[in-house]
C-alpha cells in the first residue's frame, strides 16, 4: 500500500534562546509484509524477526541545536548539535488492551554520541480504527551519559570560548507523555499525527544551554492513499 502527501515537523527542544525547528517536507508511506515506510521511519521485520515481535528501525530525529541561529552571545559560540537518524531494535506486542513497546537505538550519523533505550505503553481508544484513532501513550527513556552529554553538556573548549560554565551531565532518565492517532477524511486521504512532551530530569535540566525542563515534538501528515 503506497502513500504520499506533506508532512509538518516542530521541533520544541528546552535549549535557551532557540527558536523551534519547522520543517515541512514530502511525505511518502509505504507498507509490505516485510517493511515499512511511514514518513520518518522505516522498519525491517523479516520472519524471522516477526516470529518474535522485532522491528529493525531508522528514526530521522529533528531534535538539533545551531549556535548561527541562537540569540544569546554565550550560547552562539557553543557547538552545533546536528539533528539524528536514531538506528535500532524495537519489540512490540499487545498486552493490557494496549500495546507495550520497548526500543534500543543509537545515532547513525555518530556512534560515539551513545545509546537511549525506551519503553513504554498505548492505550487505543478508538472502536472503529478503520475510520479513526487516537492513543494516549506514556514512556520511559534512558539516555547513556555519552548521548546526555552531546546533547546538554558543555566542553571544557566550548566553555572557555563561551564563558558558560563546564557541564557534563550523567546518563539520565526522562518521562514522556503523548497522543497519536489519525483520521480518514474518505477512502483515499488520511490526516494523521502525533504530540508528545518529555519531561527532563533535574540534573539534565540544570545545564547553562536550557531553559526549561521540557522537549515538545508535534508530528502532522496529510496523505493520499493509490
Amino acid at each position: 500500500m503506497l502513500s504520499v502527501g506533506v508532512a509538518a515537523i516542530i521541533s520544541d527542544d528546552a535549549y535557551r534562546s532557540q527558536e523551534n525547528t519547522s520543517l515541512l517536507v514530502p511525505a511518502l508511506s509505504y507498507e509490505s509484509q516485510n517493511w515499512y515506510f511511514r514518513g520518518i521511519e522505516l522498519g525491517l521485520r523479516p520472519q524471522w524477526l516477526r516470529e518474535y515481535n522485532l522491528t529493525f528501525t531508522l528514526n530521522f530525529n529533528p531534535s538539533s541545536y545551531d549556535p548561527d541561529e541562537n540569540a544569546d552571545p554565550q550560547l552562539a559560540q557553543l557547538d552545533k548539535r546536528d539533528n539524528r537518524f536514531d538506528a535500532g531494535l524495537r519489540y512490540q506486542r499487545d498486552a493490557l488492551k494496549g500495546e507495550i513497546s520497548a526500543e534500543f537505538t543509537v545515532n547513525a550519523r555518530d556512534l560515539e554520541t551513545g545509546y537511549a533505550a525506551r519503553v513504554s505503553y498505548g492505550y487505543p481508544l478508538s472502536e472503529r480504527p478503520f475510520a479513526w484513532q487516537l492513543t494516549p501513550n506514556v514512556g520511559v527513556s534512558y539516555l547513556s551519559d555519552d548521548l546526555a552529554n552531546s546533547r546538554y553538556g558543555i566542553s571544557e573548549s566550548e566553555a572557555l570560548r563561551s564563558g558558560l560554565p563546564f557541564y557534563q551531565p550523567n546518563a539520565t532518565v526522562s518521562l514522556d507523555v503523548g497522543l497519536n492517532g489519525y483520521f480518514r477524511l474518505n477512502e483515499r486521504w488520511t490526516l494523521a499525527g502525533f504530540y508528545r512532551i518529555e519531561l527532563l530530569e533535574d540534573q539534565v535540566a540544570q545545564s547553562p544551554m536550557l531553559s526549561e525542563d521540557t522537549n515538545q515534538t508535534i508530528l502532522l501528515f496529510l496523505t493520499y492513499t493509490f
